[in-house]
């Protein structure tokens, strides 16, 4: 099979759910030796690179496993030298304002940008960044095509819920790349079908669902700790518990329902703030002793409400993520110095890609003042296990 090149970008509005399906996606295309470029961006961008990323690994630990990994198999274009948690390395990523078409590429993206004139200078690095996604590293080399996800579906009149993404898919229109977008349903439901021929093809050697949860559990800086957050033992060696909280005053599920329970002054604190969305982004906290130690606990307001059966059965994003952006760098700026607990915050009931908010996370606070606790999955021991059939199960 004939390599080719896609642009594997998207909205930062991903669900879990939708986070899963262009992993899997970016897994499958690396698997079947195609190559990939990003832009490096929370949401779809991540989702897509750490699929292609995961295979990589896999395949560079084991080069018997199957498919054909290509050597230049991804290029992440950043807008500056550090950006969401990562950093411009010359490999796969990519520092797009350094490169020698840098003033083309921003020229392009002022002809398809209608708002050119009222962007700040590093917006401006950002639509320019797209051009390079779309076109390569000196515009001259085009993609196949462009796959990507937002919520409007936008593959030729772009919204304003196209966000971001709007930008290479102009470019890609004007140059005639076919774009496919998967916040399309009939788009959606067809690369579904193609992702079930191309396990059969590439992946019948892996549960790719397992894949996504240790994805999600194993990979960046910080690995989960399965154990509760909440037991004596872990809370000795930890200053501050972050978790996500509503701004309706509401802490009767999930971690917050547990904590809570054994810690009530941090609802009273919950309680002394107004109950209004407003609340997004900010924090309200409270310091307790705790086996003879001072614990501050943290709410940080990360969505506007709790989400409701009908959303958790649909998988509707609720989390918030420019509010745990937001809230982090506060946190982080009030509270220097401290080692931070936390639940995979906007990850549980609010259907937020861990993914991304472990960037955004990243982002704010060093990762080595941050222990990440999974509560949901106490009882869960998670290992790659490679057995003489040359296949990879989660046990």
């Amino acid at each position: 099979m004939m390599s080719e090149t896609f642009a594997l970008v998207g909205s930062r509005r991903l669900s879990r759910n939708n986070s899963k399906l262009l992993f899997t996606i970016g897994f499958l295309l690396a698997s079947a030796g195609h190559k990939g470029t990003s832009g490096g961006a929370p949401g779809a961008d991540t989702s897509f690179e750490e699929g292609m990323l995961f295979y990589a690994n896999l395949k560079q630990k084991d080069p018997s496993l199957p498919g054909n990994l290509h050597p230049d198999f991804l290029s992440v274009y950043l807008p500056s030298f550090r950006f969401s948690n990562r950093k411009a390395d010359g490999g796969i990523y990519i520092n797009a304002s350094k490169l020698p078409v840098h003033k083309d590429a921003l020229l392009l993206a002022e002809q398809f940008h209608g708002g050119w004139q009222y962007l700040p200078d590093f917006a401006r690095l950002l639509m320019a960044r797209n051009g390079n996604q779309v076109l390569g590293d000196d515009l001259l080399s085009p993609v196949s095509r462009v796959i990507c996800w937002t919520p409007d579906g936008a593959m030729k009149e772009t919204t304003r819920d196209t966000g971001g993404t709007g930008q290479a898919i102009r470019i890609a229109v004007d140059r005639g790349i076919p774009v496919h977008n998967l916040g399309n349903p009939d788009i959606r439901a067809r690369y579904e079908q193609r992702i079930e021929t191309m396990k059969s093809v590439f992946a019948n050697w892996v549960d790719l669902d397992a894949i996504y949860d240790t994805a999600v559990h194993e990979t960046g800086a910080n690995m989960i700790n399965q154990s509760n957050l909440l037991s004596d033992e872990n809370l000795a060696n930890i200053d501050a518990i972050i978790h996500g909280a509503n701004c309706a005053h509401t802490m009767g599920a999930g971690f917050a329902r547990q904590l809570v329970k054994k810690f009530p002054q941090a609802l009273e604190a919950d309680l002394a703030t107004p109950k209004s969305p407003r609340k997004l982004g900010t924090y309200s906290s409270v310091t307790v002793e705790h086996k003879g130690k001072p614990l501050t606990i943290i709410n940080a307001y990360t969505q506007k409400a709790p989400a409701n059966k009908a959303q958790q059965r649909s998988g509707e994003l609720v989390a918030d993520y420019d509010a745990i952006r937001k809230v982090m760098k506060a946190i982080a700026k009030d509270h220097p110095n401290k080692k931070f607990g936390m639940p995979m915050i906007g990850a549980g009931l609010a259907n937020g890609c861990w993914l991304t908010i472990r960037n955004l996370i990243g982002e704010s606070i060093p990762t080595q003042s941050i222990q990440v606790f999974d509560i949901s999955r106490m009882e869960r021991n998670i290992t790659l296990n490679h057995d003489s059939t040359n296949q990879i199960k989660l046990l």
